[in-house]
């Protein structure tokens, strides 16, 4: 956990210093334009291309009405070398007031061009995994690009470290760009407990689920997006499923 909060801040360091300063001011400024349509700044995905020499970070908080809590999330991923990015997230879902770290390793295996989508393999350590358990994670994102936009996929199995809990997940976006600067798509998640025996956690859920449409404003390095749409989930040992709107705002930025 430490080596990659250590190469994340490693990355920050060596972008601004591997130029000298006449190349640095006539640098172009860094864009995150081209983060946001390849999907990678929608809350609860992770993006399929690592390409670009840089350190992205964003977050999101909003209230959650299925929970009656406020949700928040934030990363940091930093592109060390091409195809390889090192990612650090926290996350509130509204089940936990307490912000969770995750530490995980992307690594690209194809490329749109040559393959007819874009793919990346990671994995991760997460202090408490959807189990409510430490958990081991591996998961896979695949993103094809048609024109202006952007679809994208994600699949997720954790492992859990203490009472034999795992889960599995997915994802599904759409993005697509309507104008120089603005764009509007669709984000979604879902989690399903896959250890289903006697020994289960009181507050561990079953399954949950959220998703709506996502409108995004990017200038220059930065983004700002609004989210809304629906949550819902059920408790393992209570049959009454919960649903509520879900709303956030989100700011991101790359460096």
């Amino acid at each position: 956990m430490r080596l990659i909060a250590g190469l994340l801040v490693v990355a920050a360091a060596s972008r601004s210093a591997r130029a000298d300063p006449e190349e640095t001011s006539s640098a172009p400024a860094p864009e995150i334009a081209h983060d946001v349509a390849a999907g990678e700044l929608m809350p609860g995905l992770v993006g399929a291309t690592h390409d670009r020499r840089e350190v992205q970070v964003q977050g999101f908080a909003g209230r959650d009405a299925s929970t009656g809590t406020t949700t928040m999330s934030s990363s940091v991923e930093a592109t060390l070398v091409d195809r390889v990015s090192a990612r650090v997230a926290f996350a509130n879902d509204g089940y936990n007031p307490k912000m969770t770290p995750t530490f995980g390793l992307t690594i690209d295996a194809l490329r749109q061009p040559r393959a007819g989508v874009d793919l990346a393999l990671g994995a991760a350590y997460a202090t408490e995994g959807f189990n409510q358990v430490p958990a081991l994670v591996v998961h896979a994102a695949v993103a094809r690009h048609l024109g202006t936009a952007t679809l994208l996929a994600n699949v997720e199995y954790g492992a859990g470290l203490e009472q034999g809990e795992r889960y599995g997940a997915a994802g599904l976006g759409a993005i697509d760009r309507l104008s120089a600067s603005w764009y509007a798509g669709v984000t979604s998640q879902a989690h399903l407990d896959l250890e289903l025996d006697a020994s289960e956690p009181a507050e561990e859920r079953a399954w949950d689920v959220q998703g709506g449409p996502i409108v995004s404003y990017a200038l220059g390095p930065v983004v700002l997006s609004a989210m809304t749409g629906v949550a819902a989930w059920q408790l393992r040992l209570h049959p009454d499923a919960h649903i509520g709107a879900i709303g956030m705002l989100g700011a991101g930025a790359v460096f």
